[in-house]
């Protein structure tokens, strides 16, 4: 996310900060029973933050607490760390194969819940290791009546342990240092969800498909807006997800939350953004696939990400953290069997029966909700350039821009079809559990394929790879299509990841990430045919 507010100089200190809270208090976190299942947070009076082997040490303490705890791995990161998973389940289970049965099995709701990928950003690391230990200590816990929690307190390892003083110098706390925002390899975790690039995000993804998951919670802290919620939010808004899953999210299930925590807590809530220098106005980030949160919309889940605020204490922004994401168990567990939810899940994942007829969103922008709305924050002034808060709590009628407006779009075809050569994007499809087949024997059909008009490649490299931007122009033709040639169909639950991936125009694919540089050339023809009539084809995996 980006950073736009800052301090003028740390020096104007903790005397502010304390005047930029977004409460004098908020209900205590639940205590420890014992010493050695305090976290770092609590054992170092909220001045530190916990180590990889700390994570690992007190994990391992939970899941031997109770009969409801398991403690696996995703993965391990380049320098050979783990990437610990805390199952909790009443039935227990011990991996993402055995909730995919019980989801099965019983009807119970897998949630993944994943905390620090930007190691700095530590509040949620500390918040979900106390909220396991509450769920894990307390008898028949009502959360798991109907709920399977896969718990990833600790996502970048690599960062984690990279702790110093230096690090996010205009957050208040901990005292002793955070990690840092990157992995090992130096890429954003939270830009690698279409590319695949990292180990931790293929960890994650194949976390989130093998356990059959319905939800994600993602745990962050803001990057330096200032404004008087303890909790900024946001869940699917890109157009290319489901409709009828973004407006549940956005329209009830996270105002259901937000309202729910701020009657129990007095915490207040609001939709993740920033404001503009004139207080007029309240940007998103870009509701692109990249980010997590987007990503997992695509897969036809639930996501939800939670953004403590930066400015608040280290131990307020804990318990804000621990409370939101307890109140969005409290309100799975209490909803997991009820239709609504379940119906829109369901239904995010079928593919339509007529695909021709069926538009899907390949770009985008943003633009404003209906209604101008209130905001909390604080009266700001200009020092050396830089916008700084005074303290002094003013309320903002702003236009608030988190919907979003299609601009291009185009029908889903029945499969994709591309050559084997294309190793890198078979892989990627793989990774992301896309079923990917091969002609068993040679076929005609009739198909779509792009005329390459433009390439506009990126002067410089992003999370290590060129941007890439195409124009083309749409062909129909019969065509012949050799044995072994690549099919994907879009008739599973992931056809809107497909079409994504898959697509030349798509705002956030592959192409952008320049998994085909190496077949684009100006009038050439785009390496991926869309094939408009697939029951022909005689496949083999």
């Amino acid at each position: 996310m980006t950073n736009t507010r800052r301090f003028s100089s740390l020096a104007a200190g903790m005397t502010l900060m304390i005047r930029l809270s977004t409460a004098l208090a908020a209900p205590p976190l639940p205590p420890s029973p014992t010493p050695d299942l305090q976290t770092v947070a609590e054992s170092s009076g909220f001045s530190a933050t916990s180590t990889h082997a700390h994570v690992l040490d007190l994990l391992g303490r939970l899941a031997a607490l109770s009969p409801n705890g398991r403690m696996a791995s995703i993965g391990q990161t380049k320098e050979q760390r783990p990437i610990p998973v805390l199952w909790i389940a009443d039935p227990p289970v011990s991996s993402s194969d055995e909730a995919a049965e019980a989801t099965i099995r019983d009807g119970r709701m897998v949630v993944v819940i994943e905390a620090n990928i930007h190691a700095g950003e530590v509040d949620g690391k500390e918040a979900v290791l106390i909220l396991a230990r509450e769920i894990l200590t307390a008898p028949a816990h009502p959360f798991l009546r109907g709920l399977i929690l896969a718990v990833v307190p600790n996502y970048n390892p690599d960062g984690n342990d990279r702790i110093s003083t230096d690090h996010r110098t205009s957050q208040n706390g901990p005292a002793r240092g955070v990690g840092i925002r990157e992995n090992a390899d130096g890429l954003d975790l939270n830009r690698d969800f279409m590319k695949l690039d990292a180990a931790e995000t293929r960890g994650l993804v194949d976390l989130v498909r093998r356990s059959n998951a319905s939800v994600i919670l993602e745990m962050h802290t803001t990057n330096g807006c200032f404004h008087r919620y303890a909790i900024t939010y946001d869940g699917p808004r890109t157009p290319a997800a489901d409709s009828a899953l973004v407006r549940f999210t956005q329209d009830v299930f996270l105002p259901r939350v937000s309202r729910s925590m701020d009657s129990a807590t007095g915490l207040k809530s609001f939709s993740y953004g920033d404001f503009d220098a004139a207080h007029t106005r309240w940007d998103a980030y870009p509701a692109l696939p990249r980010y997590g949160t987007q990503y997992f919309a695509l897969r036809g889940l639930l996501s939800v990400l939670v953004e403590s605020y930066s400015y608040d204490s280290y131990q307020q922004r804990i318990k804000a953290s621990y409370h939101y994401a307890r109140h969005v168990l409290a309100d799975l567990a209490e909803h997991a069997n009820r239709t609504e939810l379940s119906a829109v899940l369901s239904a995010a994942r079928t593919a339509p029966e007529d695909k021709a007829r069926s538009s899907y969103t390949l770009r985008h922008v943003a633009r404003a909700m209906d209604a101008p709305r209130s905001l909390l924050g604080f009266v700001e002034r200009v020092e050396s350039g830089a916008a700084v808060s005074t303290g002094e709590p003013r309320d903002y009628s702003v236009s608030v821009w988190t919907d979003t407006q299609p601009l291009l779009a185009a029908s889903i075809p029945a499969a994709y079809a591309l050559p084997e050569a294309c190793r890198e994007v078979v892989e990627n499809l793989e990774r992301h559990g896309v079923r990917v087949e091969r002609l068993a024997e040679p076929a005609r059909a009739p198909c779509e394929f792009h005329r390459v008009d433009r390439i506009d490649r990126a002067e410089h490299a992003y999370q290590q790879r060129r941007a890439i931007r195409l124009e083309t122009t749409v062909q129909r033709a019969v065509r012949d299509l050799p044995i072994g040639t690549v099919i994907v169909r879009t008739s599973g639950p992931l056809h809107r990841l497909i079409v994504h991936l898959l697509e030349p125009l798509a705002e956030d694919g592959l192409t952008t990430w320049a998994f085909f540089d190496p077949w684009l050339l100006p009038g050439g023809e785009f390496p991926v045919i869309r094939v408009m009539d697939a029951s022909s084809l005689s496949t083999r995996p």
